[in-house]
């Protein structure tokens, strides 16, 4: 399956360390939970990653995200 929005480029690792609140260089290792309609939904730090996976973290956060959506985007929605 083909994503609807893809990105590249240098400006893209600045936007996501925006988001993340975090220095570029900072960046890697940071895992974001996007739900299907494109909301960004969850951020992780390298530091918790690991337990937040082990504790169920994921999982549950991918369940709420299920339960809970938010406004879907327009079917001709283009980023």
């Amino acid at each position: 399956e083909t994503p609807d929005c893809t990105a590249a480029g240098p400006d893209v690792w600045s936007a996501y360390a925006l988001i993340a609140g975090v220095d570029p260089d900072a960046l890697e290792g940071t895992q974001f939970l996007i739900d299907p309609d494109g909301w960004l939904r969850q951020r992780v730090r390298p530091a918790d990653a690991v337990s937040w996976a082990r504790s169920g973290g994921l999982a549950a956060a991918m369940v709420f995200a299920d339960a809970h959506r938010l406004a879907p985007r327009p079917p001709d929605h283009r980023h």
